[in-house]
């Protein structure tokens, strides 16, 4: 009987060949792995003291893009998701070149016009530098500035 093999990630068969070969590792591939074996002469399928092997794939930071809308007085948090392995080291948040925080996350209390802008969030590891852009833009009124604003567009339309 020849020997019989099976390899698994997280517990999950991945392979039935004696080596088990990763071709363009990716971070799915991150998991614990471990291999039985089984002949006529030894079967450790059912062993309970397998050898584990951990692989650890590491890349760099990658961060979206997003939009907050909000409007005047609304309290908001923008917070950079970042995907890294391993997680960054550093944050920098930034608005018109300014610095803000060192934080992954930045609050306004109160929002205000002075808050609309882009926000850019940078996140580090050791491969990379990553940024994202958030983008908080003050949309929703009220109902006396928007009647102030309709009034103001009939005015300027009717005098044309």
């Amino acid at each position: 009987m020849p020997s019989l093999y099976e390899w698994y990630r997280n517990d999950e068969v991945v392979s039935d060949e004696s080596t088990h070969f990763i071709e363009n590792v990716n971070r799915l591939d991150s998991g614990e792995y471990n291999c039985t074996a089984t002949n006529e002469f030894y079967d450790n399928t059912n062993s309970s003291g397998h050898d584990v092997a951990y692989l650890d794939v590491q890349y760099p930071p990658s961060v979206k893009d997003g939009q907050i809308v909000c409007k005047e007085g609304d309290a908001i948090t923008l917070t950079c998701e970042v995907d890294a392995n391993p997680a960054p080291s550093s944050y920098t948040w930034t608005k018109d070149e300014r610095e803000l925080s060192s934080e992954s996350s930045y609050n306004i209390p109160a929002v205000d016009r002075s808050d609309s802008g882009d926000y850019i969030c940078t996140a580090t590891n050791v491969y990379m530098t990553a940024q994202k852009r958030v983008i908080v833009v003050r949309l929703k009124l009220t109902s006396s500035v928007s009647m102030i604003l309709y009034l103001v567009m009939i005015w300027t339309g009717s005098n044309t």
